[in-house]
């Protein structure tokens, strides 16, 4: 796969320091990778050109992926991170930054992976805007939670 031969050549090009040795090379990179996200978001939006939006919220499995993903998983990560804070002194940002790397929403490279690899690439989109749309809610009031337990 593609993909894998890329993190390989990565992994390779980290371990012989190739930055240090073609400056270049991490500058085309490095403009290499700030399209990622655009073209993920182009791939998002035709995708989404598919979909019902009757059927994006709607359907019971689009709330249950982003309680999973929004709220089950940041709730068990506060606890971990609360007791780690009280018990070894941990300090609070890295409390915070765990959480939020776990309530941010599903990234949208799932979908090129799925569209890209035989995948259900229209649950992908679902699942990932309602995942971005319900984070507004969920982010700030645990956020605020996690800051209040701290």
């Amino acid at each position: 796969s593609p993909a894998i031969i890329a993190f390989a050549l990565g992994i390779v090009c980290n371990l012989v320091k190739l930055g240090n040795l073609l400056p270049e090379a991490t500058l085309y990179v490095g403009n290499l990778s700030a399209l990622v996200t655009p073209l993920c978001m182009i791939i998002l939006g035709m995708k989404l050109g598919d979909v019902s939006f009757k059927n994006m919220f709607t359907g019971w499995k689009a709330y249950y992926v982003a309680g999973v993903k929004l709220v089950l998983g940041p709730v068990l990560l506060c606890a971990i991170m609360i007791a780690c804070y009280h018990l070894f002194a941990m300090p609070a940002e890295v409390a915070f930054g765990a959480f939020l790397g776990f309530g941010l929403p599903t990234a949208t490279l799932g979908i090129v992976f799925a569209d890209n690899y035989g995948g259900d690439a229209q649950s992908g989109v679902i699942y990932t805007l309602s995942n971005t749309v319900l984070s507004v809610i969920t982010l700030p009031l645990l956020y605020g939670a996690l800051a209040a337990l701290l």
